[in-house]
């Protein structure tokens, strides 16, 4: 079985194996923001004053090969989950050098921005050799009244 990298909700990342339906993923780009407000003073220079966090940007690209590794049918399962518009729970693991073997860190609720796609090397068959992949994920901080829970079935 492949190891598992990170989680999406249902949507897992593996390390590419032959025979296996395992995308993996080649680079994470994390964009936090933060926002400050100019406030106007008299005779000085502006003042900021910091009103909290802003977005936080996760970008996640890789590549699969689909005549090797599979992994199709997970852009599909992004692309629904994007439409179903719901939050998801992010997770990222790592491999222990002790024998308990994984831990992983709970990078937050997320929702699906863009699921971008680029199908490279077409064969005879109309099937793409190698499918590069960007996923674009946004946090999710839900309203306290509301009660959304991400999804999480890890």
């Amino acid at each position: 079985m492949p190891t598992a990298l990170m989680s999406l909700g249902t949507n897992k990342f593996y390390v590419p194996l032959p025979d296996y339906d395992t995308p993996g993923f080649e680079a994470l780009m994390r964009d936090t923001t933060y926002t400050w407000v100019p406030q106007g003073r008299l005779n000085k220079p502006l003042a900021m004053q910091y009103t909290g966090p802003g977005d936080d940007v996760i970008l996640i690209s890789g590549r699969l090969f689909p005549h090797q590794f599979g992994g199709i049918s997970t852009i599909a399962n992004l692309r629904n989950a994007g439409k179903a518009g719901k939050p998801l729970l992010l997770l990222r693991y790592y491999e222990l050098l002790n024998p308990t073997g994984m831990a992983g860190d709970v990078l937050g609720s997320y929702i699906i921005r863009r699921v971008r796609t680029l199908e490279n090397k077409i064969g005879t068959s109309g099937m793409a050799h190698r499918i590069e992949f960007e996923l674009e994920l946004s946090a999710y901080s839900p309203d306290i009244e509301s009660g959304d829970q991400p999804i999480n079935f890890a």
